[in-house]
């Protein structure tokens, strides 16, 4: 049986800019961003979990549950390569900065990081105890995060495998983590329902955002990192009882299928993205921090405008539940990979 299927874990896409959320009332963009559908990635045998692109925008990554990934040219839409070596469903995957490398996280329990040039499998990372939900690269490519079932964050020194630090408080599995963009802070989100803050330096606590009603499903800094986007599953769901335990975090009305944007620095929720009709299970910023993306189990994904919080664009083309949406760097792709085993490539409609 597989862990996963207790609650979805996905992996997401941040992209680091230098624009603030509220560039769009600056009028920086004349016409809100469209995204048109331009062409469908098939090639999986089994229901997609992640997808990613690399630092320059001309690859992609993904991964399932038929325990593979896969790297496609994003120009044409080729199948590049396929890196087997997993033992059990990939739960997540990201590029490096520099997009030499990539990394995948698992239900083997594993962390493997691979050469993208050639395919080949450079280290496996062990230390964990259970499936590793998420995995994510420093902003300069030093370091590799990972969380996962044994409700630990770890930092990774990348050149060596060596482990570095272990971040150690949630009381439940940890499903998220966004590295902010001067890659000082980390933010881990858990089935614990609260967002940990971390100094990535020391290991320390910063913060503990407070407010879900469920399992915190996935995280994005803001480009500017300023803010946090995150969506949690509702508890309603039955999920915290499933694991055993019960949380009465402050009820701030939060439901399942809305996307919560948080001030860092205060915990303060100045703005919601409502709009889905089902869970939503992974958000990222445009590079320019005026959109922001979500991917839904209601099979869709959607475009918001992050300063007014207005819905723009509704994606549809899936059969399947959409696990996992990225930006490219460049800003002039959208993926969204699916439960149908297939990705979305969408391009920007200028």
């Amino acid at each position: 049986m597989k862990l996963i299927s207790l609650v979805p874990i996905l992996v997401f896409s941040v992209s680091i800019s230098a624009q603030t959320p509220t560039s769009a009332q600056k009028g920086v963009r004349t016409a809100p961003l469209r995204f048109v559908l331009e062409r469908t990635l098939a090639g999986h045998a089994e229901a997609l979990r992640a997808v990613a692109f690399s630092s320059d925008s001309r690859s992609l990554a993904s991964g399932g549950y038929d325990t593979t990934v896969k790297l496609w040219q994003v120009a044409t839409g080729r199948e590049l390569r396929t890196l087997v070596g997993h033992a059990g469903a990939v739960f997540s995957v990201a590029f490096s900065p520099d997009g030499r490398h990539l990394a995948s996280g698992s239900e083997d329990g594993t962390v493997k990081i691979w050469e993208v040039d050639r395919g080949g499998e450079v280290r496996t990372l062990l230390g964990h105890r259970g499936s590793v939900y998420t995995v994510m690269f420093s902003p300069d490519g030093r370091s590799l995060a990972s969380g996962g079932a044994d409700r630990t964050v770890k930092l990774w020194k990348v050149e060596s495998g060596t482990e570095l630090h272990t971040y150690k408080a949630h009381k439940g599995r940890v499903t998220s983590l966004a590295f902010s963009p001067d890659g000082r802070h980390l933010a881990s989100g858990s089935l614990d329902e609260t967002v940990d803050v971390w100094d990535v330096a020391t290991g320390r606590k910063l913060r503990t955002i407070f407010g879900y009603r469920g399992a915190v499903l996935c995280l994005a800094f803001s480009p500017d990192g300023r803010y946090l986007a995150a969506a949690s599953y509702d508890r309603t769901t039955g999920v915290s009882q499933r694991l055993g335990r019960a949380l009465e975090p402050p009820d701030l009305g939060i439901d399942k299928n809305v996307v919560e944007l948080w001030e860092v620095d205060t915990g303060r929720a100045p703005r919601s993205f409502a709009g889905h009709t089902d869970t939503v299970v992974s958000v990222a910023f445009t590079p320019d921090g005026q959109y922001l993306a979500t991917g839904s189990f209601d099979g869709t994904a959607k475009l918001w405008e992050v300063a007014t919080g207005r819905e723009l664009q509704t994606l549809s083309g899936h059969h399947g539940r959409v696990h996992s949406v990225a930006l490219s760097r460049d800003g002039r792709w959208l993926a969204s990979a699916s439960g149908d085993k297939t990705v979305g490539l969408w391009r920007r409609q200028d």
